[in-house]
């Protein structure tokens, strides 16, 4: 068989190579184009933020870092939850002070300052 016996169709757009005889009879069919799976994403789970709680009683005379890791027998004023076992400071209420300040050395006004603590599980110090 010669060439001239044949109709060569190419299609780019499909991506379809067909070879139908002069006869119109279906010889060849080279698609690529099979049955597709559907695509799955993967969900990446939130992250949750840690946990925190604002206390009020710091009277300036201790950091927030001192204030949050609370004293041998558990957290100062008992403002944090025991079962914590230990904090650490996250943030001050002024933005002139920070977590390892003495407030009162920083701004002698300073009487009361909350800190944020988060829970660290090393032990109250």
């Amino acid at each position: 068989m010669s060439s001239s016996n044949y109709v060569i169709i190419s299609s780019v757009i499909c991506l379809v190579l067909l070879i139908i005889s002069v006869a119109g009879y279906f010889i060849y069919n080279s698609s690529i184009l099979t049955s597709t799976t559907p695509t799955t994403s993967t969900t990446v789970p939130a992250t949750t933020p840690p946990v925190t709680q604002v206390v009020n009683s710091n009277n300036g005379t201790v950091s927030c870092s001192t204030y949050c890791g609370g004293t041998q027998k558990g957290p100062w004023n008992n403002e944090l939850p025991v079962a914590w076992n230990g904090a650490s400071c996250v943030s001050t209420s002024k933005s002139n002070v920070g977590c390892n300040d003495t407030p009162i050395t920083i701004d002698p006004a300073i009487t009361l300052i909350s800190c944020t603590c988060t829970p660290n599980n090393k032990g109250w110090n």
